[in-house]
């Protein structure tokens, strides 16, 4: 199959095309762009695949080529993935109009993230702010959904499927999205049983599934024993406080993330739920996940929280996380008078109703 194009502006640089496999990219060809900004490449496609070109330090633009395919390509040297054209290429279409929406997402977050800096303090603002990030990622998430659903015989739904909104953080990167994993794989499966891709995500899609199957929640709370996993973590002052030392309360055992807008919105709650319940003996032990240790301070201090905050040096990877499997933030247990657990990820009028059954 033939590429031919034009980048203004690129004239006498090399663009490479580049191979994209199930976890790596190797350079198939490269060649120089002429003093008329053209170029063209020849390439053996025998399966549908995904491809790259690369131009300086620019980023890739991402195309989807597929034996017999005559594709033009035309771009600007300065906004050589942002705004380009592709012509005879259904696939690298489709990748296009998916890639550039994630683009203006970014942009879009990117922005909102640098005004929430200017905002510290102001938890109004700052929950509106994520709260908009939160719509926006969300809005994204829904179009990949539709666009997945309505183009099932197309690999373009590998490239929705494993967006990345932020490094490492993938769009669809929750065990609630294990169906759209499901779906594509599926689809893949039957019209491209063969390709090396196919068993990739069907491997993904696996591995997902028993992390799933293992999923200790609804295990942990029809056995909850008298002795639950204790928790040992130092406070803001740096005082170590237990979770048992609590026994005989109810508790509420909450996930959180100081930088995280869920997070914000949930405190905002908490503060509510807290004060209504404390005089009829209800603790709060709420568990930051946070990283940075300044971050999580600072949130305390400004949002006034009074319950018990502890946080691990070690974030995320505490092993009070792993212990009581934290998939998402926030997350929460609810812990009875017996020190057995009574309730999961319940909030707002369900959080209501079961803490008036307990404490009345």
């Amino acid at each position: 199959m033939k590429i031919t194009g034009t980048v203004a502006g690129g004239e006498k640089t090399t663009i490479m095309l580049l191979k994209r496999d199930v976890s790596s990219s190797v350079v198939v060809d490269s060649a120089e762009i002429d003093a008329s900004g053209q170029f063209k490449f020849k390439v053996d496609v025998e399966t549908p695949s995904f491809y790259m070109l690369q131009i300086m330090k620019k980023s890739p633009v991402t195309l989807l080529l597929t034996p017999g395919e005559k594709v033009e390509f035309n771009a600007n040297v300065k906004t050589f993935d942002r705004s380009y054209k592709v012509v005879g290429s259904t696939g690298s279409s489709q990748v296009q109009d998916i890639y550039i929406r994630l683009i203006a997402l970014k942009d879009q977050v990117d922005s909102l993230s640098e005004k929430s800096k200017e905002l510290i303090g102001n938890q109004e603002a700052l929950l509106g702010i994520y709260s908009k990030i939160d719509s926006l990622v969300l809005a994204h998430k829904e179009y990949s959904i539709s666009f997945m659903q309505n183009n099932v015989n197309s690999i373009a739904t590998v490239f929705a499927l494993y967006q990345q909104v932020a490094d490492d953080v993938f769009l669809f990167g929750t065990m609630d999205d294990i169906v759209y994993y499901r779906m594509v794989a599926s689809s893949l499966k039957a019209f491209y049983p063969e390709l090396q891709l196919t068993k990739a995500v069907i491997a993904d899609y696996e591995d997902l599934n028993k992390k799933q199957k293992n999923y200790k929640v609804n295990q942990l709370i029809a056995s909850a024993e008298s002795n639950l996993p204790d928790i040992e973590l130092p406070n803001i002052n740096g005082d170590t406080v237990r979770l048992s030392s609590f026994k005989g309360k109810v508790i509420i055992l909450d996930f959180w993330s100081a930088v995280g807008p869920n997070s914000l919105m949930d405190n905002k709650e908490m503060f509510d739920i807290y004060n209504e319940f404390k005089g009829k003996g209800l603790v709060v032990y709420q568990v930051s996940v946070d990283e940075d240790g300044k971050a999580w301070a600072s949130a305390i201090k400004n949002a006034g929280i009074n319950w018990v905050a502890v946080r691990s040096q070690n974030g995320p990877n505490t092993l009070a996380v792993r212990v009581y499997n934290v998939q998402k933030v926030p997350s929460n247990y609810i812990i009875g008078k017996n020190y057995d657990i009574v309730g999961k990820d319940l909030y707002g009028a369900n959080l209501r109703k079961k803490l008036k059954a307990i404490l009345g």
